[in-house]
C-alpha cells in the first residue's frame, strides 16, 4: 500500500465557547484524547502528544467492524508537528 504525504496546511475554527477552555482542550493529553481521538465504531491502536513548540501528536486507528479498502484492513494515522503555539488562542 502507498504511504501518501501532505505538506502544510492550517485549519481555523470557530467555537461557541471561551479561547482559554478551547485551548485547554487541545493542550491536555488526555482532555483531547476524549473527544479528538476515540469514538464509536474506532480502535485506537497508539496515541502520544507532546504538546510544546517542536512537539509532536502521533495517532493510529482502525474501523472495529474490519472495514477494508482494497482487500486489506484499513489503518489511519496521524502524524502533528507543533510549530508555534499561542497559549489561549
Amino acid at each position: 500500500m502507498a504511504n501518501t504525504n501532505h505538506g502544510t496546511f492550517f485549519i481555523e475554527r470557530r467555537y461557541d465557547a471561551a479561547p482559554q477552555r478551547v485551548f485547554a482542550a487541545w493542550s491536555d493529553a488526555e482532555a483531547k484524547r476524549t473527544w479528538f481521538v476515540e469514538g464509536k465504531g474506532w480502535e485506537l491502536r497508539s496515541y502520544e502528544m507532546d504538546f510544546r513548540e517542536g512537539g509532536r501528536e502521533a495517532s493510529s486507528f482502525r474501523f472495529l467492524d474490519g472495514v477494508k479498502v482494497f482487500g486489506e484492513e484499513t489503518i489511519f494515522s496521524n502524524e502533528t508537528i507543533y510549530d508555534e503555539i499561542i497559549p489561549d488562542e
